[in-house]
């Protein structure tokens, strides 16, 4: 039989976080989390976390906000922690209906007429 786990909302957040790192990321803890959250997770877009991890170190990468504020005219695709699209339109139309979404991992792909850009970011509410 399973223990039971009473975990607040602080907790649960990050043990939401852990659990949709790739296990080359957080290892153990991931697998750990995932049995605890009962989650049975298809990692998909592992090379976009792994990346977005290491474009998190770089002192120049902007903050999603910022991104979104650069490229006001660009197309976004949102994907939710299972690499389900959850949005697909332009940057404006995903300002407005960000707050729909709930706390979680998500990645995207902004595209510009000159470049595309992909990572991931955390959305804690």
């Amino acid at each position: 039989e399973a223990p039971s786990y009473e975990l607040n909302n602080d907790q649960l957040a990050e043990l939401t976080r852990i659990a949709y790192l790739t296990v080359w990321e957080g290892g153990e803890g991931v697998i750990n989390a995932r049995h605890i959250l009962d989650l049975d997770v298809v990692d998909q877009l592992p090379y976009m976390r792994k990346a977005a991890t290491t474009q998190a170190a770089a002192s120049d990468n902007p903050t999603m906000q910022q991104l979104l504020m650069q490229n006001p005219y660009a197309s976004i695709t949102v994907y939710d922690s299972a690499g389900k699209a959850v949005f697909t339109g332009n940057v404006t139309g995903f300002d407005m209906m960000r707050d729909q979404l709930a706390t979680g991992l998500y990645s995207y792909t902004l595209e510009t007429d000159s470049k595309t850009m992909s990572g991931s970011w955390y959305l804690n509410k």
